[in-house]
């Protein structure tokens, strides 16, 4: 009776913690919590009505993420991301997805390349209708695919909190053509893993969509201009 009640008790902080953690991940995405921000964690207690464990433990989990940083006294400060940092940030996920797509290129069926496709294509109605939010969710969505068609649990701890800290940055600017190159790459990529062509697939995920310097002029007009 006593494990049960211990199991119980930990479901329940577990999720409150992802409570906290996804409302404070939301609110950054959406520019309300901007980098260098401090957070008031009296004031995220009362309003989301949980202890301070649960809130602790998700600013833990930013914090290891890169996202936070926890100082003496309670203070937290949002970080900030430097021009420099995203190089770093490219060329992570950039080889991490260039591993999971090459190894994972036996189990792509032709099911599973077509709703990628289906996507992308729902990705460019979104980017010409500037909702943005949408395009998010499809984005996230479609690199979501080279985790689960082959998956592989220490990537995933590598990569996901590394995506998370680029796309959850909130921009300054639209630039459609970016996006919609984007979007021509991940038709591309689709297309390197229907052919099973390793070099091509190589080529367009790491010298293409997440080469830094490829793409540095669009990542400093969106994110610094």
């Amino acid at each position: 009776m006593v494990n049960k009640k211990k199991t119980v008790q930990k479901k329940i902080s577990r999720v409150a913690r992802d409570l906290v953690y996804n409302y404070l991940r939301k609110r950054m995405q959406e520019g309300e919590i901007l980098p260098g921000n401090s957070l008031n964690l009296t004031e995220l207690s009362e309003h989301l009505q949980i202890s301070r464990t649960p809130l602790r433990d998700a600013l833990i989990r930013l914090e290891a993420e890169g996202i936070v940083t926890i100082y003496p006294r309670s203070k937290v400060i949002v970080n900030k991301l430097e021009k420099e940092d995203f190089q770093y940030l490219y060329e992570v996920i950039g080889s991490l997805e260039n591993t999971l797509c090459i190894r994972g290129m036996p189990h792509y069926t032709a099911s599973i390349l077509d709703e990628m496709e289906e996507v992308v294509k729902e990705m460019r109605k979104s980017i010409y209708a500037e909702d943005i939010q949408q395009y998010d969710i499809l984005h996230r969505k479609s690199h979501d695919y080279f985790l689960t068609v082959a998956p592989n649990l220490f990537a995933e701890r590598i990569l996901v909190p590394v995506q998370n800290r680029l796309w959850d940055l909130p921009r300054r600017n639209f630039v459609q053509r970016w996006f919609l190159d984007g979007c021509d790459e991940h038709d591309l990529i689709i297309r390197a893993l229907r052919e099973k062509n390793e070099t091509d697939l190589r080529y367009y995920v790491k010298e293409r969509h997440w080469d830094f310097e490829y793409n540095k002029e669009h990542i400093f007009a969106i994110y610094f201009h």
